[in-house]
């Protein structure tokens, strides 16, 4: 684990990478699936969450794709319910 603190260390002092953090892509695996709809579980045991709480800490729906959900709510084409047979009616 120091091998890999010092090596991630060094890249983050390349330019555009200062704000970069160890866990970052972790993030990005678990939020990614998560907005391709993939269960909470499936994410759990992928990441090797022990908890489902630690995959909701890791997985962020982007602003985006909430709207996209709520906008497919209101979207949503909604049918006439069929008018129910009358049993025995000719």
């Amino acid at each position: 684990m120091a091998r890999i603190r010092t090596l991630f260390g060094r890249a983050i002092g390349k330019p555009n990478l200062h704000a970069f953090r160890l866990h970052d892509p972790r993030h990005t695996f678990a939020s990614r699936l998560a907005m391709e709809g993939v269960d909470l579980l499936t994410l759990k045991e992928l990441g090797g969450w022990k908890t489902l709480s630690m995959v909701q800490r890791y997985a962020h729906l982007s602003p985006g794709h909430q709207r996209q959900a709520i906008e497919r709510l209101v979207t949503r084409v909604v049918s006439a319910p069929r008018p129910t047979e009358a049993a025995g009616a000719e």
